[in-house]
């Protein structure tokens, strides 16, 4: 059973600034339970120039969040035991504080919600599969303005 939305902050979020251009990508990362994987996703979106990325089959257990060395925050969700499925959102250090919640849905669901001057903006990183076969089918990444809460 997944636990129900986090709050991060309330009232007090930096604001996402959309004037700005912001970089968004998927990727199938394929595990990130090897040793320094975290490490090595922080540097490659930062190589890319990815200010947000959903990732697909992290295999992490359980949900959560956390702040890598870097500063760039990475929220989860995965099933009761480590190494099967699981989504994440890796978020940029320059736009983390815009992080006002979450909420994991499966360990295929995971939606996120970003704190914009406006309105704020809601990111869900879905992976779907296709029965017990291990084809996938690409990544959806659906944005959303929501101005019942700005």
């Amino acid at each position: 059973m997944m636990k129900e939305s986090t709050i991060l902050s309330q009232g007090h979020a930096k604001q996402l600034q959309m004037r700005s251009k912001h970089r968004i990508g998927t990727w199938s990362i394929r595990s990130m339970l090897q040793l320094g994987k975290v490490q090595l996703l922080g540097e490659e979106m930062m190589r890319l120039g990815v200010d947000i990325c959903g990732l697909s089959e992290v295999r992490w257990d359980g949900q959560g969040h956390f702040t890598t060395l870097n500063g760039h925050t990475i929220v989860y969700s995965g099933r009761p035991t480590q190494g099967m499925s699981g989504v994440a959102v890796w978020i940029h250090r320059k736009i983390a504080g815009a992080l006002v919640g979450y909420e994991p849905v499966s360990d295929r669901v995971l939606v996120v919600r970003l704190k914009e001057v406006k309105c704020d903006i809601t990111k869900a990183k879905c992976d779907m599969t296709q029965g017990q076969t291990t084809k996938h089918y690409s990544d959806s990444s659906v944005w959303t303005n929501d101005s019942s809460h700005g």
